[in-house]
């Protein structure tokens, strides 16, 4: 029902970036990378990656070079959540960006690390700029008043705290990133049942990579949970929590921590509030310390049919939630400010607070000016009235992917999610032959797009899409993964 593996992270991506600069490098391989416009014609046909220095790449503006025709839909594209993101950030002298360097030398189009190809709201940037060059806000600091409310308001009311955060401010701890907190929760657990050596940890899978690495780094086995995957129609994947399978690798004597995340990443699930209390009663009766992560809950589609529910929200229902619980959350993947380093974790148990707080010593300062992000992420109008922006272009993004993928490629070879939330989808692929598994993980790669594999994340036969990106973009992303499926609808590579 589970298995105990260790997952080496970025490993397949490694490979996948060497591995495609290889076959750039010694042509030995055509990637077709988009179509290029005749304007005697108007047909088009495929453009090798060995193309002339001086032609224009795909994203320079004036480029000839354009995805196919297969990536129509008829979902249109609403304003993006800033003008200026039209042009995307791929770096400058002073900024390079990871998403679209690792993968630079093998010309590939982004589609992988979560991360935005989309700027921070203007009036963040205006602040944390303000911060910097008015009050020359560089040093160690401290969230002001003002910041701890923003937050505590938000984990009461978004992610169900109902009042316990404002009325405990201690309850807050600052982290410079959601990973420490991964970390910090399996220390604790290690410290605290010492009888339960040696320890492990559960989580449900497909799931965030950094799950799985931080049991390898904490030398702690990992039990993973596959999540129940049903097809809906004859595409549509939807996963579902099995709470026999979850039961069984909880009630391991030395399993003591669950890593959960709700909103799922990768598979944009919103979890109902009957699956959330099966999680929680589950970690009382058998005594697991649970870390939920919420990073997600304010990237909903349809908070109608699908509301996003923090697992605080069950403490009136839970009796002994609360000595276990620990919730994080940052605005960073809303706001795509990752790297401005700041999160938190909210904490009601003082015994917890005080055993999180010993094994943590050694984290990093939050700088202030994530203290300023998070103030304008929660306090300014302005930052809210981006984020709907945003959300409306990426539910646009998210559909106008599912219907291009959905159309153009056989239901034997794909099957992929609708998320619920989250700018990931994700992806079943199916149709290698045996002696072809070896290549999946650079399958995408070698006809130049960038996913996240799915070995990265407990499921091999899985990759993840990110399309959050301008549709120019993401078009140009859709063309050469719908050029990889023509490869596998052909006939299964390597057969």
């Amino acid at each position: 029902m589970f298995s105990v593996r260790r997952v080496r992270f970025h490993a397949d991506c490694r490979r996948v970036a060497a591995s495609a600069r290889v076959i750039v490098n010694l042509g030995q391989v055509q990637l077709q990378f988009g179509a290029r416009a005749s304007s005697s014609t108007g047909t088009s046909t495929g453009v090798s990656a060995n193309r002339e220095p001086s032609e224009k790449q795909w994203w320079q503006p004036g480029s000839t070079f354009l995805p196919g025709p297969r990536v129509t839909s008829t979902v249109g594209v609403p304003p993006l959540p800033d003008a200026a993101d039209l042009d995307v950030n791929r770096g400058s002298s002073s900024y390079v960006s990871r998403k679209w360097t690792h993968f630079a030398a093998a010309q590939c189009v982004p589609l992988w690390v979560a991360d935005m190809d989309f700027r921070a709201p203007l009036p963040m940037r205006q602040a944390m700029a303000s911060a910097v060059l008015d009050d020359g806000c560089i040093g160690y600091s401290d969230p002001t008043l003002a910041t701890q409310i923003a937050v505590a308001t938000k984990l009461d009311t978004t992610h169900g705290f109902d009042g316990r955060v404002a009325d405990n401010l201690g309850a807050i701890r600052w982290l410079p990133g959601l990973i420490p907190a991964l970390h910090h929760i399996i220390r604790v657990a290690a410290a605290r049942y010492t009888e339960a050596q040696p320890m492990s940890i559960a989580t449900v899978t497909p799931i965030y990579a950094r799950f799985l690495a931080t049991g390898r780094i904490e030398n702690t086995a990992v039990h993973e949970v596959p999540l129940r995957c049903e097809t809906m129609g004859t595409h549509e994947l939807r996963y579902a929590l099995d709470t026999v399978a979850l039961e069984e690798a909880l009630s391991h004597a030395h399993c003591k921590v669950l890593l959960w995340c709700n909103p799922h990443n990768p598979t944009g699930r919103v979890w109902t509030r009957d699956e959330l209390l099966s999680v929680a009663r589950l970690c009382v009766k058998h005594d697991v310390l649970l870390l939920s992560d919420e990073v997600w809950s304010d990237v909903l589609y349809d908070p109608t049919a699908t509301p996003f529910i923090g697992m605080a929200g069950l403490l009136d229902d839970v009796p002994g939630l609360l000595e276990r619980l620990v919730v994080i959350t940052a605005p960073s993947k809303t706001f795509n400010i990752a790297t401005a380093n700041v999160a938190f974790a909210a904490v009601l148990c003082p015994t917890l607070r005080r055993q999180l707080i010993a094994v943590s010593r050694d984290k990093a300062e939050t700088p202030p000016l994530g203290y300023v992000a998070v103030l304008s992420a929660y306090a300014d109008p302005k930052c809210a009235a981006w984020q709907a922006r945003l959300i409306a272009y990426l539910q646009a993004n998210r559909d106008h992917a599912f219907d291009v993928l959905s159309r153009n490629v056989e239901s034997t070879h794909l099957k992929l999610t609708r998320p619920e939330a989250t700018y990931l989808m994700w992806m079943h692929v199916g149709g290698f032959s045996p002696e072809a598994e070896v290549m999946r993980s650079t399958f995408f790669a070698r006809h130049g797009v960038a996913l996240t594999s799915g070995s990265q994340c407990g499921d091999p036969l899985g990759e993840r899409i990110n399309f959050a990106t301008p549709r120019v973009t993401l078009d140009h992303g859709l063309d050469r993964i719908l050029r990889a499926f023509d490869e596998l609808q052909e006939g299964p590579p390597l057969r």
